[in-house]
């Protein structure tokens, strides 16, 4: 009996319209440019392999494929990072954010790398 009340007053075309209307919002939302975001990318440093939160700017179509489709994975040499030893535990060292950010920049070119977030000390193996 409600089922009955309840198609009279909304039928199915209103939920197609709306599914519609709701994905042309998500695309036109995607076309605006966003800063701040954040984007995961796996660093490998010679060995070393961990991930830092990329602050990043751009068109919302290549943020969000950088966020949900394609892992971003870059490799450093250690000659492009600024590093110094760790107080705290030998052999270890602390990478500047600062170069790292640059060097992830100069690796992802469709949006730009304004910083990275926290940077995990990576294993030295007699560099330093």
């Amino acid at each position: 009996m409600e089922q009955k009340k309840i198609r009279r007053y909304v039928s199915p075309v209103f939920f197609v319209m709306l599914a519609v209307s709701l994905v042309m919002w998500w695309l036109t939302q995607l076309g605006r440019d966003y800063s701040g975001v954040e984007i995961p990318v796996v660093v490998k440093v010679e060995g070393n392999i961990f991930e830092v939160e990329c602050y990043a700017s751009g068109s919302g179509y290549k943020l969000a494929s950088h966020r949900l489709l394609e892992p971003t994975e870059v490799e450093v040499a250690f000659d492009e990072l600024s590093i110094m030893a760790s107080p705290v535990r030998q052999g270890w060292g602390i990478v500047d954010p600062a170069t790292l950010a640059t060097a992830i920049a100069r690796r992802v070119h469709d949006v730009k790398v304004e910083r990275v977030g926290a940077v995990p000390e990576i294993l030295l193996r007699g560099r330093y």
